[in-house]
């Protein structure tokens, strides 16, 4: 069974007052960069981590996704820096040394999850074909850079599945294209598991869970993974 991990933060921002660009919430974003400590940091390509994405929700929080996945709560966003007050963290049993090195330095390292009082700047470029560039920087000068488009570190099947409608209000399908799923696990914003089943399902009811934002984890019969945003109505 997942375990579930609390980090509880206090970090301290400045506040610019202004309104946020709303694709910083409507891109997924996947990590180009990584610098700490003036180092540049590799991301493991290494069957546990083909990509690592972020996707922030609202103002309210994000989630990041190397192998396993940091929801995380902010508060005083503004259109130039965020403070982070807690985290939670749905623990995917992901046991690389190579995976272990590269979360902690990610998250310990990069967004000081273990640290207080710690402001996150951020820088939203547009460029041209439609890229996007997300640049994030903490107060030792560590920087993230994530693009809208993956790396393509490795491939990733469950990436092409497609949830619909989403936002839903009874069932959610799952179009997976010849993917045959192992596991399908959902759980609330809380880290609350509230299904699971090991079956190939098609579509999942939703009718009998709250409104509010729910995520969903896929396995394959291939070791593939991938957790996705989904929002009952």
């Amino acid at each position: 069974m997942r375990t579930i991990k609390i980090l509880t933060i206090a970090l301290c921002v400045s506040l610019s007052g202004y309104a946020q660009d709303p694709l910083l919430f409507e891109t997924d974003w996947f990590l180009m960069e990584l610098t700490v400590d003036g180092e540049l940091i590799p991301i493991p390509n290494n069957g546990e981590i083909d990509e690592v994405t972020l996707n922030f929700i609202n103002v309210d929080g994000f989630y990041t996704v190397p192998c396993n996945s940091y929801n995380i709560e902010t508060i005083d966003f503004s259109s130039t820096s965020f403070t982070i007050i807690s985290s939670v963290v749905f623990d995917d049993n992901c046991g690389l040394p190579s995976t272990q090195l590269f979360e902690g330095i990610y998250t310990d390292g990069f967004f000081l999850l273990s640290t207080n009082n710690q402001p996150f700047d951020y820088v939203l470029e547009s460029g041209a074909n439609n890229t996007q560039m997300l640049t994030i920087t903490n107060i030792e000068g560590d920087v993230a850079i994530y693009g809208n488009a993956a790396l393509g570190l490795g491939e990733n099947p469950l990436k092409a599945v497609i949830l619909y409608p989403n936002p839903a209000q009874d069932f959610l399908h799952i179009e997976n294209g010849s993917n045959s799923l192992t596991s399908i696990s959902l759980y609330t914003i809380s880290g609350r598991v509230v299904f699971k089943t090991s079956s190939n399902l098609q579509q999942i009811d939703l009718s009998l869970f709250p409104a509010g934002l729910y995520f969903i984890t896929l396995e394959d019969d291939r070791g593939g993974k991938v957790t996705k945003k989904v929002v009952k109505n």
